[in-house]
Protein backbone atom coordinates (compact mmCIF):
# COMPACT_ATOMS: atom_id res chain seq x y z
CA UNK A 1 0.00 0.00 0.00
CA UNK A 2 1.16 3.05 -1.11
CA UNK A 3 2.19 5.86 1.68
CA UNK A 4 0.74 8.84 -0.16
CA UNK A 5 -3.23 8.22 -1.51
CA UNK A 6 -4.69 11.60 -2.86
CA UNK A 7 -8.21 11.89 -2.48
CA UNK A 8 -10.23 14.18 -5.02
CA UNK A 9 -13.37 15.43 -5.48
CA UNK A 10 -13.98 15.08 -9.66
CA UNK A 11 -18.12 15.76 -9.78
CA UNK A 12 -18.64 19.43 -10.45
CA UNK A 13 -21.13 19.33 -7.55
CA UNK A 14 -19.52 18.88 -3.78
CA UNK A 15 -21.53 17.46 -0.92
CA UNK A 16 -20.83 17.20 2.85
CA UNK A 17 -21.40 13.96 5.12
CA UNK A 18 -25.31 14.58 5.10
CA UNK A 19 -25.35 15.15 1.10
CA UNK A 20 -26.06 19.03 1.40
CA UNK A 21 -24.64 20.74 -1.60
CA UNK A 22 -21.55 23.16 -0.74
CA UNK A 23 -20.09 24.53 -3.86
CA UNK A 24 -19.16 23.79 -7.31
CA UNK A 25 -15.79 23.58 -9.37
CA UNK A 26 -16.99 24.58 -12.28
CA UNK A 27 -16.87 28.12 -13.36
CA UNK A 28 -18.42 30.81 -11.53
CA UNK A 29 -21.10 31.21 -14.35
CA UNK A 30 -24.34 29.16 -13.30
CA UNK A 31 -26.41 27.64 -15.24
CA UNK A 32 -29.21 25.52 -14.45
CA UNK A 33 -28.37 22.06 -12.90
CA UNK A 34 -31.28 19.64 -14.18
CA UNK A 35 -31.79 16.66 -11.63
CA UNK A 36 -29.73 18.73 -8.46
CA UNK A 37 -30.85 16.95 -5.40
CA UNK A 38 -29.87 19.28 -2.66
CA UNK A 39 -31.60 17.41 -0.03
CA UNK A 40 -32.30 20.33 2.03
CA UNK A 41 -33.12 19.96 5.91
CA UNK A 42 -35.31 23.10 6.25
CA UNK A 43 -39.09 23.02 7.10
CA UNK A 44 -41.22 25.46 4.82
CA UNK A 45 -44.46 26.13 3.96
CA UNK A 46 -46.63 24.94 1.10
CA UNK A 47 -48.62 26.97 -1.25
CA UNK A 48 -53.03 27.20 -1.80
CA UNK A 49 -53.31 25.68 2.00
CA UNK A 50 -56.78 26.98 1.75
CA UNK A 51 -58.50 23.80 -0.01
CA UNK A 52 -58.51 22.33 3.21
CA UNK A 53 -59.51 25.72 5.40
CA UNK A 54 -62.27 26.21 2.61
CA UNK A 55 -63.58 22.86 3.41
CA UNK A 56 -62.63 21.85 0.00
CA UNK A 57 -62.37 17.83 -0.73
CA UNK A 58 -59.05 16.53 -2.61
CA UNK A 59 -59.63 16.07 -6.54
CA UNK A 60 -61.30 12.61 -7.79
CA UNK A 61 -58.16 12.37 -10.35
CA UNK A 62 -59.11 8.77 -11.34
CA UNK A 63 -58.98 5.72 -9.41
CA UNK A 64 -57.43 5.96 -6.35
CA UNK A 65 -56.35 3.18 -4.03
CA UNK A 66 -56.37 2.53 -0.62
CA UNK A 67 -55.25 -0.26 1.72
CA UNK A 68 -53.87 -0.71 5.36
CA UNK A 69 -51.14 -2.87 5.54
CA UNK A 70 -49.83 -3.56 9.15
CA UNK A 71 -51.24 -0.84 10.50
CA UNK A 72 -50.00 2.03 7.82
CA UNK A 73 -51.99 3.87 4.95
CA UNK A 74 -50.72 3.46 1.79
CA UNK A 75 -52.62 5.90 -1.04
CA UNK A 76 -51.59 4.92 -4.63
CA UNK A 77 -51.76 7.80 -6.44
CA UNK A 78 -52.43 7.59 -10.60
CA UNK A 79 -49.78 9.34 -12.59
CA UNK A 80 -49.43 12.99 -12.17
CA UNK A 81 -48.43 13.89 -15.55
CA UNK A 82 -51.50 12.81 -16.75
CA UNK A 83 -54.19 13.33 -14.05
CA UNK A 84 -56.56 16.38 -14.43
CA UNK A 85 -55.85 18.57 -11.63
CA UNK A 86 -55.91 22.12 -11.33
CA UNK A 87 -52.82 24.41 -11.95
CA UNK A 88 -51.85 26.30 -8.85
CA UNK A 89 -50.50 29.57 -10.56
CA UNK A 90 -47.06 31.32 -10.23
CA UNK A 91 -47.00 35.32 -11.04
CA UNK A 92 -43.82 35.12 -13.54
CA UNK A 93 -42.66 38.08 -11.44
CA UNK A 94 -41.73 38.83 -7.90
CA UNK A 95 -43.82 41.38 -5.94
CA UNK A 96 -40.66 41.87 -3.26
CA UNK A 97 -36.71 41.32 -4.66
CA UNK A 98 -33.83 41.45 -2.72
CA UNK A 99 -29.93 41.61 -3.58
CA UNK A 100 -28.05 43.63 -5.88
CA UNK A 101 -24.49 43.43 -8.21
CA UNK A 102 -23.17 46.57 -6.71
CA UNK A 103 -24.35 48.84 -3.46
CA UNK A 104 -25.15 48.25 0.16
CA UNK A 105 -22.88 45.36 1.56
CA UNK A 106 -25.90 43.67 3.14
CA UNK A 107 -27.82 43.71 -0.38
CA UNK A 108 -24.95 41.79 -1.66
CA UNK A 109 -25.52 37.81 -1.29
CA UNK A 110 -23.54 35.39 -2.06
CA UNK A 111 -24.32 31.54 -1.49
CA UNK A 112 -27.86 32.10 0.46
CA UNK A 113 -28.44 29.09 1.94
CA UNK A 114 -32.07 29.58 3.51
CA UNK A 115 -34.75 32.58 4.00
CA UNK A 116 -37.55 32.13 6.08
CA UNK A 117 -40.71 35.17 6.71
CA UNK A 118 -41.89 35.84 10.40
CA UNK A 119 -45.13 36.44 11.13
CA UNK A 120 -44.99 40.18 11.12
CA UNK A 121 -43.40 39.52 7.16
CA UNK A 122 -40.32 40.40 7.65
CA UNK A 123 -38.00 38.09 5.56
CA UNK A 124 -34.43 36.73 7.23
CA UNK A 125 -31.81 35.44 4.64
CA UNK A 126 -29.10 33.05 5.37
CA UNK A 127 -26.20 34.21 3.89
CA UNK A 128 -23.84 31.47 4.10
CA UNK A 129 -21.08 33.42 1.92
CA UNK A 130 -20.49 35.63 4.76
CA UNK A 131 -21.93 33.58 7.81
CA UNK A 132 -24.28 36.14 8.19
CA UNK A 133 -28.15 36.04 9.26
CA UNK A 134 -30.09 39.27 7.86
CA UNK A 135 -33.30 40.63 8.49
CA UNK A 136 -35.27 42.44 5.94
CA UNK A 137 -38.70 44.18 6.29
CA UNK A 138 -41.87 43.11 4.22
CA UNK A 139 -41.24 45.83 1.55
CA UNK A 140 -36.75 44.02 1.50
CA UNK A 141 -35.48 46.68 3.28
CA UNK A 142 -32.36 45.59 4.98
CA UNK A 143 -32.96 46.47 9.09
CA UNK A 144 -30.42 44.19 10.83
CA UNK A 145 -27.30 41.58 10.35
CA UNK A 146 -26.59 39.13 12.74
CA UNK A 147 -24.12 36.17 13.03
CA UNK A 148 -20.91 36.28 10.95
CA UNK A 149 -17.97 33.63 10.78
CA UNK A 150 -16.25 32.56 13.97
CA UNK A 151 -16.90 30.32 16.59
CA UNK A 152 -17.60 32.04 19.44
CA UNK A 153 -21.60 32.27 20.77
CA UNK A 154 -23.92 32.92 17.79
CA UNK A 155 -21.33 32.70 15.21
CA UNK A 156 -21.01 30.11 11.86
CA UNK A 157 -18.36 28.45 10.46
CA UNK A 158 -20.72 27.03 7.98
CA UNK A 159 -24.35 28.65 7.92
CA UNK A 160 -26.44 25.56 6.62
CA UNK A 161 -29.99 25.81 7.20
CA UNK A 162 -32.73 28.19 9.00
CA UNK A 163 -35.94 27.09 10.76
CA UNK A 164 -38.38 29.32 12.13
CA UNK A 165 -40.15 28.22 15.67
CA UNK A 166 -43.30 29.34 16.96
CA UNK A 167 -43.19 32.73 18.33
CA UNK A 168 -40.62 33.56 15.47
CA UNK A 169 -37.70 32.04 16.99
CA UNK A 170 -34.91 31.53 14.72
CA UNK A 171 -32.25 28.51 14.80
CA UNK A 172 -29.49 28.28 12.44
CA UNK A 173 -27.64 25.39 11.60
CA UNK A 174 -23.61 25.02 11.74
CA UNK A 175 -22.97 22.03 9.87
CA UNK A 176 -19.20 22.32 10.45
CA UNK A 177 -19.17 22.99 14.07
CA UNK A 178 -22.68 20.81 14.15
CA UNK A 179 -24.62 22.88 16.44
CA UNK A 180 -27.46 25.26 16.52
CA UNK A 181 -27.86 28.59 17.74
CA UNK A 182 -30.86 30.14 18.40
CA UNK A 183 -31.85 34.14 18.15
CA UNK A 184 -35.24 35.16 19.36
CA UNK A 185 -38.06 37.13 17.62
CA UNK A 186 -35.54 40.29 17.15
CA UNK A 187 -32.31 39.01 16.32
CA UNK A 188 -30.71 38.68 19.59
CA UNK A 189 -28.54 35.24 20.08
CA UNK A 190 -29.88 33.32 23.00
CA UNK A 191 -28.30 30.42 23.01
CA UNK A 192 -26.53 27.23 21.42
CA UNK A 193 -27.65 23.45 21.27
CA UNK A 194 -24.89 21.15 20.07
CA UNK A 195 -25.89 18.30 18.07
CA UNK A 196 -25.66 15.33 19.79
CA UNK A 197 -23.69 12.06 19.19
CA UNK A 198 -25.84 8.90 18.77
CA UNK A 199 -24.36 5.29 18.41
CA UNK A 200 -20.88 6.54 18.29
CA UNK A 201 -21.67 8.64 15.38
CA UNK A 202 -22.08 13.21 15.06
CA UNK A 203 -25.38 13.26 13.44
CA UNK A 204 -27.19 16.28 11.61
CA UNK A 205 -29.68 18.56 11.71
CA UNK A 206 -31.99 17.56 9.09
CA UNK A 207 -35.47 19.86 9.86
CA UNK A 208 -37.63 21.07 13.24
CA UNK A 209 -40.83 19.88 13.92
CA UNK A 210 -43.60 21.85 15.19
CA UNK A 211 -43.53 20.06 18.76
CA UNK A 212 -39.52 21.63 18.74
CA UNK A 213 -38.18 18.39 18.26
CA UNK A 214 -35.50 17.87 16.04
CA UNK A 215 -35.09 15.35 12.89
CA UNK A 216 -31.63 14.06 12.96
CA UNK A 217 -29.76 11.94 10.07
CA UNK A 218 -26.90 9.49 11.08
CA UNK A 219 -24.44 8.46 7.83
CA UNK A 220 -21.68 9.67 6.00
CA UNK A 221 -20.03 9.14 2.47
CA UNK A 222 -17.99 6.16 2.64
CA UNK A 223 -14.74 6.77 4.41
CA UNK A 224 -12.28 4.69 2.59
CA UNK A 225 -10.03 2.80 4.85
CA UNK A 226 -8.96 -0.29 3.29
CA UNK A 227 -9.00 0.89 -0.37
CA UNK A 228 -10.06 -2.21 -2.85
CA UNK A 229 -8.31 -2.92 -6.40
CA UNK A 230 -8.40 -0.34 -8.82
CA UNK A 231 -11.39 0.50 -10.71
CA UNK A 232 -14.80 1.75 -9.92
CA UNK A 233 -18.06 0.70 -8.05
CA UNK A 234 -21.35 2.28 -7.75
CA UNK A 235 -22.07 2.42 -3.78
CA UNK A 236 -25.41 2.68 -2.21
CA UNK A 237 -24.84 5.09 0.85
CA UNK A 238 -27.69 4.85 3.42
CA UNK A 239 -28.62 6.85 6.73
CA UNK A 240 -30.42 6.88 9.48
CA UNK A 241 -33.09 9.04 10.43
CA UNK A 242 -34.15 10.62 14.11
CA UNK A 243 -36.42 12.47 15.99
CA UNK A 244 -34.67 14.01 18.86
CA UNK A 245 -35.90 16.67 22.05
CA UNK A 246 -33.38 18.40 23.19
CA UNK A 247 -34.66 19.14 26.34
CA UNK A 248 -35.73 15.65 27.66
CA UNK A 249 -33.14 14.40 25.15
CA UNK A 250 -35.17 11.37 24.13
CA UNK A 251 -34.64 9.74 20.92
CA UNK A 252 -36.97 7.85 18.45
CA UNK A 253 -35.74 5.68 15.41
CA UNK A 254 -37.17 6.55 12.14
CA UNK A 255 -35.73 4.00 9.99
CA UNK A 256 -32.69 3.38 7.46
CA UNK A 257 -33.52 4.54 4.07
CA UNK A 258 -31.07 4.64 0.90
CA UNK A 259 -29.83 8.63 0.72
CA UNK A 260 -28.06 8.06 -2.64
CA UNK A 261 -25.12 6.52 -4.66
CA UNK A 262 -21.41 7.18 -4.39
CA UNK A 263 -19.13 6.70 -7.59
CA UNK A 264 -15.67 4.95 -6.00
CA UNK A 265 -12.87 5.42 -8.80
CA UNK A 266 -9.71 3.98 -8.00
CA UNK A 267 -6.38 4.50 -10.01
CA UNK A 268 -3.04 2.75 -9.34
CA UNK A 269 0.68 2.51 -10.93
CA UNK A 270 3.17 -0.20 -10.49
CA UNK A 271 0.85 -1.68 -7.38
CA UNK A 272 0.04 1.28 -6.02
CA UNK A 273 -3.06 3.35 -5.49
CA UNK A 274 -2.52 6.84 -7.00
CA UNK A 275 -5.89 8.05 -6.38
CA UNK A 276 -8.97 7.63 -4.96
CA UNK A 277 -12.18 9.73 -6.81
CA UNK A 278 -15.53 10.27 -5.19
CA UNK A 279 -18.57 11.31 -7.38
CA UNK A 280 -21.61 12.71 -6.37
CA UNK A 281 -23.57 13.53 -9.39
CA UNK A 282 -26.85 15.24 -8.82
CA UNK A 283 -28.42 11.76 -10.89
CA UNK A 284 -26.96 9.64 -8.17
CA UNK A 285 -29.25 11.68 -5.65
CA UNK A 286 -32.05 9.12 -4.07
CA UNK A 287 -34.29 10.49 -1.46
CA UNK A 288 -35.32 13.16 0.70
CA UNK A 289 -36.45 14.18 4.00
CA UNK A 290 -37.58 17.02 6.35
CA UNK A 291 -40.67 17.93 8.68
CA UNK A 292 -44.19 19.04 7.77
CA UNK A 293 -45.89 20.33 11.42
CA UNK A 294 -45.16 18.12 14.01
CA UNK A 295 -44.85 14.67 10.93
CA UNK A 296 -41.41 14.07 9.46
CA UNK A 297 -41.64 12.89 5.89
CA UNK A 298 -38.88 10.68 3.90
CA UNK A 299 -39.20 10.35 -0.09
CA UNK A 300 -36.93 7.95 -1.65
CA UNK A 301 -35.73 7.24 -5.40
CA UNK A 302 -38.65 5.08 -5.98
CA UNK A 303 -40.91 7.58 -5.60
CA UNK A 304 -42.69 7.05 -2.93
CA UNK A 305 -43.25 9.42 0.41
CA UNK A 306 -43.58 8.30 3.85
CA UNK A 307 -44.73 9.96 6.43
CA UNK A 308 -44.22 9.89 9.98
CA UNK A 309 -46.78 10.50 13.12
CA UNK A 310 -46.02 12.50 15.86
CA UNK A 311 -44.80 9.53 18.00
CA UNK A 312 -42.29 8.60 15.05
CA UNK A 313 -44.91 5.93 13.68
CA UNK A 314 -44.90 4.82 10.30
CA UNK A 315 -48.78 6.44 9.04
CA UNK A 316 -48.91 6.77 5.34
CA UNK A 317 -46.97 5.83 2.40
CA UNK A 318 -47.90 7.76 -0.96
CA UNK A 319 -46.90 5.94 -4.10
CA UNK A 320 -47.87 7.96 -7.47
CA UNK A 321 -47.76 5.32 -10.38
CA UNK A 322 -44.60 7.19 -12.01
CA UNK A 323 -42.53 4.81 -14.59
CA UNK A 324 -38.27 5.37 -14.60
CA UNK A 325 -36.61 6.64 -16.75
CA UNK A 326 -33.82 4.31 -17.83
CA UNK A 327 -30.22 5.67 -17.41
CA UNK A 328 -28.53 6.65 -21.19
CA UNK A 329 -25.11 7.66 -23.16
CA UNK A 330 -27.66 10.08 -24.16
CA UNK A 331 -28.39 11.12 -21.30
CA UNK A 332 -24.63 11.13 -19.56
CA UNK A 333 -23.48 13.23 -22.56
CA UNK A 334 -26.00 15.98 -22.11
CA UNK A 335 -25.42 16.38 -18.60
CA UNK A 336 -21.99 16.68 -19.05
CA UNK A 337 -22.81 19.34 -21.74
CA UNK A 338 -25.07 21.71 -19.28
CA UNK A 339 -22.12 20.76 -16.14
CA UNK A 340 -19.53 22.23 -17.94
CA UNK A 341 -20.64 24.77 -20.10
CA UNK A 342 -19.39 23.26 -23.80
CA UNK A 343 -22.15 22.82 -25.99
CA UNK A 344 -19.82 20.33 -28.37
CA UNK A 345 -20.83 16.95 -28.28
CA UNK A 346 -17.56 15.83 -29.44
CA UNK A 347 -15.64 17.58 -26.78
CA UNK A 348 -18.64 16.23 -24.18
CA UNK A 349 -17.89 12.84 -25.65
CA UNK A 350 -14.10 12.74 -24.71
CA UNK A 351 -13.93 14.62 -21.51
CA UNK A 352 -17.40 13.35 -20.08
CA UNK A 353 -16.20 11.61 -16.58
CA UNK A 354 -19.15 9.57 -16.12
CA UNK A 355 -19.06 7.42 -18.92
CA UNK A 356 -17.68 3.63 -18.74
CA UNK A 357 -18.55 3.88 -14.88
CA UNK A 358 -21.15 1.69 -13.01
CA UNK A 359 -24.70 3.79 -12.83
CA UNK A 360 -28.14 2.97 -11.54
CA UNK A 361 -30.31 1.42 -13.92
CA UNK A 362 -32.37 4.52 -13.83
CA UNK A 363 -32.61 8.01 -13.46
CA UNK A 364 -34.25 9.05 -10.26
CA UNK A 365 -37.98 10.56 -10.58
CA UNK A 366 -38.03 13.18 -7.85
CA UNK A 367 -35.85 16.52 -8.00
CA UNK A 368 -36.67 18.37 -4.96
CA UNK A 369 -39.63 17.86 -1.87
CA UNK A 370 -41.25 20.74 -0.15
CA UNK A 371 -43.89 20.69 2.47
CA UNK A 372 -46.06 23.40 4.69
CA UNK A 373 -47.73 22.95 8.37
CA UNK A 374 -50.83 21.50 7.04
CA UNK A 375 -49.66 18.66 5.63
CA UNK A 376 -48.95 19.19 1.85
CA UNK A 377 -46.13 18.22 0.41
CA UNK A 378 -45.16 19.54 -3.15
CA UNK A 379 -42.85 16.94 -4.96
CA UNK A 380 -40.57 18.17 -7.81
CA UNK A 381 -40.35 15.79 -11.66
CA UNK A 382 -37.26 15.34 -11.98
CA UNK A 383 -35.78 17.46 -15.05
CA UNK A 384 -33.54 16.44 -17.75
CA UNK A 385 -30.83 18.68 -18.94
CA UNK A 386 -32.34 21.68 -21.03
CA UNK A 387 -35.47 21.26 -19.04
CA UNK A 388 -35.38 24.56 -17.09
CA UNK A 389 -39.30 24.49 -15.89
CA UNK A 390 -39.65 23.21 -12.78
CA UNK A 391 -42.74 21.16 -12.18
CA UNK A 392 -44.78 20.38 -8.79
CA UNK A 393 -47.03 17.90 -8.23
CA UNK A 394 -49.19 18.62 -4.54
CA UNK A 395 -50.32 16.04 -2.36
CA UNK A 396 -52.95 16.55 0.38
CA UNK A 397 -52.27 15.52 4.13
CA UNK A 398 -54.16 12.46 3.07
CA UNK A 399 -51.95 11.86 0.03
CA UNK A 400 -54.41 12.23 -3.03
CA UNK A 401 -52.88 15.01 -6.02
CA UNK A 402 -54.52 17.93 -5.39
CA UNK A 403 -52.76 19.95 -8.03
CA UNK A 404 -49.80 20.52 -10.10
CA UNK A 405 -47.96 24.15 -10.02
CA UNK A 406 -44.99 25.76 -12.71
CA UNK A 407 -42.29 27.84 -10.44
CA UNK A 408 -40.23 30.18 -11.96
CA UNK A 409 -37.14 29.13 -14.24
CA UNK A 410 -33.61 29.79 -12.01
CA UNK A 411 -35.43 29.93 -8.64
CA UNK A 412 -34.84 27.87 -5.70
CA UNK A 413 -38.01 27.44 -3.74
CA UNK A 414 -37.38 28.19 0.14
CA UNK A 415 -40.57 29.02 1.57
CA UNK A 416 -44.20 28.42 0.06
CA UNK A 417 -47.33 30.63 1.85
CA UNK A 418 -50.44 30.43 1.61
CA UNK A 419 -50.49 32.58 -1.45
CA UNK A 420 -46.80 33.10 -1.87
CA UNK A 421 -43.21 31.21 -2.68
CA UNK A 422 -39.86 32.66 -1.51
CA UNK A 423 -36.76 31.34 -2.68
CA UNK A 424 -33.54 32.70 -4.61
CA UNK A 425 -33.31 33.46 -7.99
CA UNK A 426 -29.88 32.97 -9.62
CA UNK A 427 -29.05 34.84 -13.26
CA UNK A 428 -26.53 33.60 -15.45
CA UNK A 429 -23.74 35.66 -13.79
CA UNK A 430 -24.53 33.78 -10.69
CA UNK A 431 -25.95 36.82 -8.77
CA UNK A 432 -28.54 35.83 -6.60
CA UNK A 433 -31.65 37.60 -5.29
CA UNK A 434 -34.26 36.55 -2.16
CA UNK A 435 -37.49 37.00 -4.07
CA UNK A 436 -41.23 36.70 -3.56
CA UNK A 437 -43.78 35.48 -5.93
CA UNK A 438 -47.20 35.54 -5.71
CA UNK A 439 -49.75 32.03 -6.04
CA UNK A 440 -53.19 31.77 -6.83
CA UNK A 441 -54.98 29.14 -6.45
CA UNK A 442 -57.29 27.58 -9.21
Amino acid sequence: MTSRVRRRLRSPDFYTSAGRFIGSRCRRRRRPRPGRALARACTATTAAVGALACGQASPQTAAIVERDSAGVRIVEVPNPTTAAVPEWRVSPEPSIEIGVVDGPEAYQLHDVSSVVRLSDGRIVVADAGSSEIRYFDPSGTHLMTTGGRGEGPGEFEVLSTLARTPGDTIMGYDSRLRRLSVFDSSGEFVRTIPMPVLDGQQSANAGMLSDRRLLLVLGSLRQVTAPPAAGAQILPDSVIYLAWNPAGESTDTLGTFLRSYTILAIQGSGGEITSITVMRPAFLQYGFAGTVGDRAYVATGEYEVILFGPGSAMELRIRPDVAREQMSEEYLNRFWQAQSGDESPDAAQSVNPYMGLPLPDHLPPIGEVQSDAEGHLWVERFRRPGDEQPIWDVFSPDGHLMATAHTPPDFKVHEIGPDYLLGVATDEFGVERVRMHAVTRE
